[in-house]
């Protein structure tokens, strides 16, 4: 099947519905991409009128719905989105494709700009840089609505001339675009340097947790083992508190047995020499009486 028209049909086309295309054709294999650049556009009042998946599509739909703005991304399956500018731009060269690049593609931007492409936008989308390329791009359609037109030499296709402005204003954009990559480099460094502190501080201050644990862990330990010692001591005083009491009981016991038994020794003698003595006197009495 053959996705261009013929040229006679083409500048027809192009001619008639000029002055009515507002649309907006979003061509990325991301659906999510899709979704959000679609919420962004939707909510700015932009009607979205189709979506494309690769660049073999979006060559399709773009005949098809005659988009006034097509919003591409770069890297698709099929067909790229550099492939695609050219096939697009022959069939309506006032179609306004802005590129949906990376940080990094500065190259790539370049060639879009060859081929044909009015702008770029970084992704992620923002809604501020989106607002501001279709800003920018009416600003300049209006400008060059009086440029003189000419004819595509390989096609016959009508055309508007503005190659004079061109080169300056792609110049411009590269550098805004180098700017806008430097400064979000820059954000990104920035980024990764309080990352990379607050990494350091959380690491610093879990440290410092942990050795403040230690610390504690070795002052209960330190705690525990001498009131360990000091319970060990109690212990020992006590025993031999009670060993030395249990010895003094045992020499006051042993020392009132042996005071006992002097005293039962005394007594028994002294029971003996009474008995002696009155033995003594009655055998004396006896002699005596013998005598007598």
């Amino acid at each position: 099947m053959n996705i261009y028209k013929t040229e006679k049909d083409n500048t027809q086309n192009v001619e008639n519905d000029n002055s009515e295309r507002n649309g907006v054709l979003i061509v990325d294999d991301s659906r999510f991409s899709r979704n959000v650049l679609r919420d962004i556009l939707v909510s700015e009042g932009y009607e979205v009128v189709g979506e494309a998946c690769d660049g073999k599509e979006a060559i399709e739909k773009a005949r098809e719905l005659n988009p006034k703005y097509i919003f591409m991304d770069v890297e698709m399956p099929r067909l790229d989105g550099l492939g695609a500018i050219s096939p697009i731009l022959e069939h309506d060269s006032d179609t306004a494709i802005i590129m949906c690049t990376a940080l990094g593609q500065k190259k790539i931007m370049v060639e879009a700009a060859k081929a044909g492409a009015k702008d770029f936008v970084l992704k992620p989308y923002k809604k501020e840089n989106i607002i501001s390329v279709l800003d920018i791009i009416n600003s300049n359609e209006s400008e060059s609505s009086n440029a003189p037109i000419n004819y595509n030499k390989n096609t016959g296709s009508k055309f508007v001339d503005k190659s004079n402005k061109s080169s300056s204003y792609w110049l411009s954009e590269r550098d805004r675009a180098e700017k806008a990559r430097k400064a979000e480099e820059v954000r990104r460094a920035e980024e990764a340097r309080k990352a990379e502190e607050a990494r350091k501080a959380e690491e610093a201050r879990k440290a410092e947790e942990a050795r403040l644990a230690e610390e504690v862990r070795k002052i209960e330990e330190a705690k525990k083992a001498e009131e360990a010692r000091k319970a060990e001591e109690a212990r020992k005083a006590e025993e031999a508190r009670k060993a030395e009491e249990a010895r003094k009981a045992e020499e006051a016991r042993l020392a009132e047995e042996a005071r006992k038994a002097e005293e039962a020794r005394k007594a028994e003698e002294a029971r003996k020499a009474e008995e002696a003595r009155k033995a003594e006197e009655a055998r004396k009495a006896e002699e005596a009486r013998k005598a007598e």
